[in-house]
């Protein structure tokens, strides 16, 4: 992506379905530097706007590296990269409060979403 102005900022939402980056979204279509925002979701988005783009993806890795490229090609640059997925807790647990409270399947799913994904983003990003 090459260089662009401060006044045309193009953001780019990780978990854009997250109650916190719809949020973070709502603000930043307020901001007129934002020219663009660009939102990635494993869900279906409801943000309609023409200055915001709705990606949706199940966030494997090769889908990842398959956006990164495709965004890359874009003209300009991302000024701001937010990653807003994560998981606390789920229908099927809650956060452990004691080690007893521990479980291999859950953690690993716990980390995966919440340090893995995030950073194949900021791999194929870079």
């Amino acid at each position: 992506m090459t260089s662009q102005s401060n006044t045309h900022r193009q953001v780019l939402v990780i978990g854009a379905s997250s109650a916190i980056a719809k949020a973070l979204i709502d603000t930043l279509l307020d901001d007129e530097t934002v020219s663009h925002i660009y939102g990635v979701s494993g869900q279906a988005q409801t943000i309609k706007h023409y200055r915001y783009t709705a990606i949706q993806t199940d966030y494997c890795e090769q889908n990842i590296k398959k956006i990164t490229s495709d965004l890359k090609e874009l003209p300009g640059y991302f000024s701001d990269v937010f990653i807003c997925n994560g998981v606390l807790h789920s229908d099927q647990f809650m956060p452990e409060k004691k080690l007893e409270d521990i479980n291999q399947n859950q953690l690993s799913q716990l980390l995966t979403s919440n340090t893995v994904i995030p950073m194949l983003w900021i791999q194929h990003l870079m």
